[in-house]
């Protein structure tokens, strides 16, 4: 598992107040609901943070009844989640629906007034492929391993009628036997009955042109994530992370950036 912190976290605490950069309000003053907590922040003993995603952060925790060890991701209430608010409504309605061996498995969500909250099966013993790439230099064969098995997610994902959109290199596991495993798709989307979606997500850098263009997009974005997966993979570098925003944006829109040949065998 990956380095934790020692702050200690309540799935249930709430709190009207300033955090960093934005205000911390709750669900009903932005007008907004979801569906009914089908898990209770009393199901699992106290938590521990272990890192932050964007605003959100992951914690890890057990369940009381057998011991099972499970991912937390936490997103907080605030003046900024009116544009998320359509996201983690689709979260909640596609994550019970997936079976994958590539996907990890959702054990429910949590509904509080300021905090929502997302619940998954883990191994607190299995690294993130982000903590392995600090360590070690992967070869061809195991990056094209390793994409296939991405490749084979997004198309399951596809045939949900649904997109990722970003893959997080902190939320893919790599289990016993080289097994990819996804513990964390914090932007995914549920397609409409064109095939498509829009709306923006972050990070920037890892957009595809169409999103950031702000026009309709379907599964192509995907493709387009794994592809800065793959770059990622055989570099250690992200394919369009400058620091400066506008030419950042820039080369994403005219792909330009060098690409490395690496082949994944279907």
């Amino acid at each position: 598992m990956d380095v934790p912190s020692q702050a200690v976290t309540n799935p249930g605490a709430t709190s009207n107040r300033r955090t960093g950069l934005f205000f911390v309000t709750t669900w009903d003053e932005l007008g907004e609901s979801f569906l009914p907590s089908t898990v209770m922040a009393d199901d699992f003993n106290q938590s521990i943070h272990f890192r932050f995603a964007g605003y959100d952060q992951i914690s890890e925790a057990r369940r009381k009844s057998d011991g099972l060890a499970v991912a937390i991701r936490t997103t907080v209430c605030s003046q900024h989640s009116h544009s998320t608010v359509r996201v983690l409504k689709d979260l909640i309605n596609i994550l019970p629906r997936l079976n994958h061996p590539a996907i990890a498995t959702f054990i429910g969500h949590m509904v509080d007034p300021s905090q929502l909250h997302f619940v998954f099966n883990y191994d607190p013993l299995i690294t993130s492929i982000e903590a392995l790439i600090l360590t070690k230099d992967f070869a061809e064969d195991e990056i094209g391993h390793y994409g296939a098995q991405l490749a084979g997610a997004l198309d399951y994902l596809h045939a949900q009628k649904s997109i990722v959109r970003i893959l997080d290199p902190f939320g893919i596991l790599l289990m016993p036997g080289s097994v990819i495993k996804l513990v964390d798709i914090p932007a995914m989307a549920i397609l409409g009955a064109n095939g498509l979606t829009s709306g923006n997500y972050r990070p920037c850098e890892e957009q595809a042109p169409e999103a950031l263009e702000g026009r309709e997009y379907g599964k192509s974005v995907d493709w387009w994530a794994l592809g800065a997966m793959m770059y990622y993979l055989s570099t250690k570098d992200k394919p369009f992370m400058i620091s400066m925003f506008q030419p950042q944006l820039r080369k994403i829109y005219i792909c330009n950036v060098a690409k490395p040949w690496i082949y994944v065998c279907l």
